[in-house]
């Protein structure tokens, strides 16, 4: 099984039914349920070297994170990893500091946006 199966796996043990493509692109998008009219379901899914997701739905109030435990790494492929993380939060502050990035309050957190 690959990561977006274990993925949808973790959706379908937390009761949200989905049989549509599961995107890898760290975007929100919006599904509808088994059984909805609306689309009250979620799920974010990142397919980075470390591979994560989000996902909930509103209506029945689920709202969880999800990573896959069964990657190892080496000690190479960690400061990789790491070098990478590095860089995207240096370039993030420098466009934070150029007022280009604002930072909007979410329920868990921060999420940074452009801004208006």
């Amino acid at each position: 099984m690959n990561a977006p199966e274990h993925f949808r796996g973790a959706l379908r043990a937390a009761g949200l039914d989905y049989a549509g493509p599961i995107m890898a692109d760290g975007k929100l998008h919006r599904f509808r349920v088994e059984g909805d009219h609306n689309r009250n379901a979620w799920c974010v899914f990142h397919s980075g070297p470390t591979t994560a997701g989000a996902f909930g739905c509103w209506k029945r109030d689920i709202d969880e994170t999800w990573c896959d435990r069964k990657q190892h790494w080496s000690q190479a492929e960690w400061e990789q990893i790491r070098a990478t993380g590095r860089k995207r939060n240096a370039n993030a502050n420098k466009l934070k500091r150029s007022g280009t990035l604002r930072r909007v309050k979410l329920r868990h957190g921060f999420l940074t946006a452009p801004s208006r």
